[in-house]
């Protein structure tokens, strides 16, 4: 059946009043997944992008975070990750998001990416 947010939480709704709470978590969960976005994550990481460009370090932090509850897209990391290491000089936060972009799964695309990051593990790491 195809519903829409209304529908989903209207029915959750029905089910809470019925004292089911298993069926109403499932439709309040549909309905939250109806009223997101799939594009929510990029709009973070573009806010973020914005908030680094204006030197707004915490703000762009908080905004590549948000990105990632979305949509946890390994490039979130890499952006977070330079942005702590060449901006913040922040080595052990620049370090934490390298690695985990390196073991997120990356295309082919992403390949020269990649070998940076692995390049600054390790001469982040030296020190």
């Amino acid at each position: 059946m195809n519903q829409s947010e209304n529908t989903a939480y209207y029915t959750a709704v029905c089910y809470k009043m019925l004292k089911d709470q298993k069926k109403a978590i499932f439709y309040l969960n549909k309905a939250v997944a109806l009223s997101i976005s799939t594009s929510t994550g990029a709009y973070y990481n573009e806010m973020a992008d914005s908030y680094e460009n204006q030197k707004q370090f915490k703000k762009a932090e908080a905004s590549y975070l948000k990105a990632l509850v979305y949509d946890e897209t390994p490039l979130t990391y890499y952006y977070l990750a330079t942005m702590f290491d060449s901006k913040l000089n922040n080595r052990k936060s620049a370090i934490k998001y390298y690695k985990k972009y390196i073991v997120g799964n990356t295309d082919e695309k992403q390949k020269a990416y990649k070998e940076y990051a692995v390049a600054r593990v390790a001469a982040l790491s030296v020190h």
